[in-house]
């Protein structure tokens, strides 16, 4: 996700801890895609 979001002109500015816990609710289900998008924008910066 980090190279996909550099790839793209995104810096993911989210500290390793958090980036496993999210990674991990979101392939236990308890995550949704868009619940994910959101994290995913709101932990990124335009590099």
């Amino acid at each position: 996700m980090e190279l996909f979001l550099a790839l793209n002109g995104q810096e993911l500015i989210a500290d390793d801890p958090s980036c496993i816990v999210t990674i991990l609710k979101l392939a236990d289900g308890s995550l949704t895609e868009t619940e994910f998008a959101d994290w995913i924008r709101s932990n990124t910066n335009p590099s």
